[in-house]
């Protein structure tokens, strides 16, 4: 029997893409799974096809209503286990082509979103002393590529917000992980490509590594998809190069002064 089984599971932004290969993979291991996603009718498009347990709408910046959505799950289908904040946009503009209506909008989704989620979700794990909380970072959080600065920041804030989370939390029982892609073969990523050598990753590879990381009961300071991505990224596998000129894709990739090589490693817990 798989250590997800009879778990309950809930999961942003799963309407389509990461978060929808995230639920079928959970509801593959015997999960009882809620999704969410801000899109009312591509939601109930992919609750009919997954035949998910439970499906709300959810806008992930609005925290009271994070807070009602994890509520409602639990009424029903029983008390959260885990939760998946997997919800998240990617502009692939550069930063003077941005309105600031834009750039508010990525770090609310892909910050304010996985900060409100994540301690609603606590709020309820905490009094328990267990539970897991699974944060869709980025690779791209830990690594500057032209043409998307405001992502970059945004992803950047996630996983040192994880971090943070998980240490607070070391003695509570409550897991907290992060799971980081490089690019997926998304709409979200159209067009993007990643380090020569490294394959483009698939929504079902991030969804596995999201199964075994939850299968596993322990946090996990850093998951990689694909796993040669951290590596790679850290042993400079591929040159860092200077670029000027705004882009997409990973070609014109700069290597931050603090990455993986030089950040401490932390056992799981």
């Amino acid at each position: 029997m798989s250590p997800l089984t009879g778990k309950v599971i809930a999961i942003t932004g799963a309407a389509r893409g990461i978060g929808f290969a995230i639920a079928q993979a959970c509801m593959a291991d015997g999960a009882r799974i809620s999704i969410s996603d801000i899109d009312e009718s591509a939601l109930q498009e992919a609750a009919d096809r997954l035949g998910a347990h439970h499906a709300a709408r959810l806008d992930v910046t609005d925290p009271d209503g994070f807070g009602r959505y994890l509520n409602q799950v639990e009424a029903a289908i029983g008390p959260l286990d885990a939760l998946v904040n997997n919800a998240g946009v990617m502009p692939t503009v550069p930063l003077l082509d941005l309105d600031d209506a834009m750039i508010r909008r990525i770090m609310e989704i892909n910050s304010l979103g996985m900060i409100y989620g994540t301690k609603r979700a606590l709020e309820l794990m905490t009094p328990r002393g267990r539970g897991h909380v699974v944060n869709i970072c980025s690779a791209m959080g830990e690594m500057a590529v032209p043409g998307l600065a405001v992502y970059n920041a945004s992803k950047a804030a996630a996983v040192l917000f994880t971090d943070s989370t998980r240490l607070e939390h070391r003695a509570t029982g409550v897991r907290v992980s992060a799971v980081l892609p490089g690019t997926v073969a998304t709409e979200l990523a159209a067009g993007l490509t990643n380090p020569p050598g490294i394959r483009v990753t698939t929504p079902e590879q991030v969804a596995d590594a999201v199964v075994a990381t939850l299968a596993s009961e322990k946090s996990r300071p850093r998951v990689y998809v694909p796993a040669l991505w951290g590596p790679s990224y850290a042993d400079k596998a591929w040159p860092p190069r200077e670029s000027t000129k705004p882009s997409c894709g990973c070609s014109a990739l700069t290597r931050p002064s603090f990455g993986p090589k030089t950040r401490p490693r932390e056992p799981a817990t």
